[in-house]
């Protein structure tokens, strides 16, 4: 929102109008980005992925505060933690 206020105010137009292209752009770039990963089409209908990306979009903030407020990744029967690089060792539990 910010950054769409300050194009806006250098180029002088409305800043709704610059939202919704950086959104639109955003939107097409996840889609093309899927579609390369996927090397073709999307195995889904296109309706399916623009309400899995509202969501996701939506959620990201949430799961970005809940994953450095429980950093530990419980997967199956262990417990792992990320360390920098994106590497996960496991957790020693003690008993």
């Amino acid at each position: 929102v910010l950054a769409a206020w300050a194009v806006s105010f250098l180029v002088q137009c409305d800043p709704f109008a610059v939202y919704l292209v950086h959104l639109l752009l955003w939107f097409l770039l996840d889609y093309v980005l899927l579609c390369i990963v996927q090397n073709g089409s999307i195995p889904f209908s296109k309706t399916d992925f623009v309400v899995a990306w509202m969501l996701r979009e939506c959620c990201a903030l949430i799961l970005f505060i809940r994953a450095l407020w429980e950093p530990d990744i419980k997967w199956r029967t262990g417990t792992f933690k990320l360390m920098w690089g994106g590497v996960a060792q496991e957790v020693k539990t003690k008993l």
